[in-house]
């Protein structure tokens, strides 16, 4: 199948958080999806910034829990050409091998590090023609439309007239903070669960409506196209004041589950295909997919997609059975507690050899 990845800017949930009740639902047609799609929350490394960390973990199933705190691998550890998700589509004959940004590509230090990961082309803010706006940034609707443009222009090369899938990795923009300023036309309010709302947050849920608004469209234009898997995730949650996410979860008392709760963004993998029993598959195998952190998550691709892995995935699979979430704050053994590195656990054999093969 054709691989879509979209990693939406701070596209995060705040009812994990707390008692949190809207004007209006503000994610209506992604809680609406049910068929032919796995779903859940993925636990990232990032808070309110460190975006590319959570590419870096999707990309190449490295674990931020290994790095020293305030790495970012994009602008300090990638020296050379790396393994990568992107590579392993290559290998599998997959074309398009594109990477979508709609800003600076210079943010990061993305230019080199997607070289590095393997990707023939990037394309930036400079690359879209009068693109709509939302605040000042390119909006998800219009970043979409460039990647329907260059789905059709493989679609229509040589290369796509005989078959070859298309892979693409796409980092939107339209979501980024702060939310302070630049745009009044709030239909989503917040109207119980936290006093004293900052218009900030009522703006963010605005946007997120808007993001909900054109994963819609972005669906429907795969739906009628050969078969076509999509991946959708947030890279974290908001930056917004300490003042309000203390507001927020107030009703939490246990510390570590606000800690967990604040590295939780949805994700989801849909097929434009039936796929149940894939999904049943991985429900059998005792993983629970409710719960991932992006590290697994582009292995969790390839099993959907019914293609082979790599040895690196192989034991990013026996990880997973014993660790099902691991980021750069805590980790979940099977057992369902939470653990920091260096706690005493059941799982440390495990986490000395995925930090040997990350090595």
């Amino acid at each position: 199948p054709n691989v879509i990845v979209v990693m939406n800017e701070a596209f995060a949930d705040w009812a994990v958080d707390g008692d949190i009740k809207a004007s209006a639902e503000y994610m209506p047609f992604y809680k609406s999806i049910k068929e032919n799609a796995i779903k859940g929350y993925a636990h990232v490394s990032a808070f309110g910034g460190r975006t590319a960390n959570s590419e870096y973990e999707f990309l190449t199933g490295m674990s931020m829990a290994f790095y020293p705190t305030g790495t970012v691998p994009f602008q300090h550890s990638m020296k050379h050409d790396m393994d990568s998700f992107t590579r392993q589509l290559e290998d599998l004959n997959y074309g398009g091998l594109d990477a979508v940004h709609p800003f600076k590509g210079s943010g990061y230090n993305r230019i080199d590090a997607y070289e590095k990961l393997g990707f023939d082309r990037f394309y930036t803010m400079d690359d879209f023609e009068n693109p709509k706006l939302l605040r000042k940034y390119i909006s998800d609707e219009a970043d979409y439309e460039k990647l329907f443009e260059l789905y059709e222009e493989h679609e229509n090369s040589a290369e796509g007239k005989k078959g070859q899938p298309f892979y693409i990795f796409n980092v939107t923009m339209q979501n980024h903070g702060d939310y302070a300023t630049g745009y009044d036309n709030l239909p989503i309010t917040i109207t119980s669960g936290i006093k004293d709302v900052p218009e900030g947050a009522n703006r963010y849920l605005t946007l997120i409506k808007k993001s909900d608004e054109a994963l819609e469209v972005l669906l429907d234009y795969f739906s009628d196209k050969e078969p076509t898997i999509v991946v959708f995730f947030g890279d974290h949650q908001p930056s917004m004041s300490d003042e309000f996410y203390e507001k927020l979860m107030a009703e939490t008392a246990d510390t570590q589950e606000k800690m967990v709760n604040r590295q939780k963004v949805p994700y989801m993998i849909w097929a434009n295909y039936d796929i149940s029993g894939t999904v049943d598959q991985i429900a059998g195998e005792g993983v629970d997919a409710e719960n991932i952190s992006l590290n697994y998550l582009s292995t969790l691709v390839t099993d959907t997609a019914g293609l082979p892995k790599t040895g690196f995935q192989l034991f990013l699979e026996e990880a997973r059975q014993e660790i099902p979430v691991i980021n750069a704050f805590y980790y979940i053994g099977k057992d369902g507690k939470v653990y920091t590195m260096g706690d005493e656990s059941p799982y440390e054999d495990i986490i000395k050899k995925y930090r040997y093969f990350q090595y």
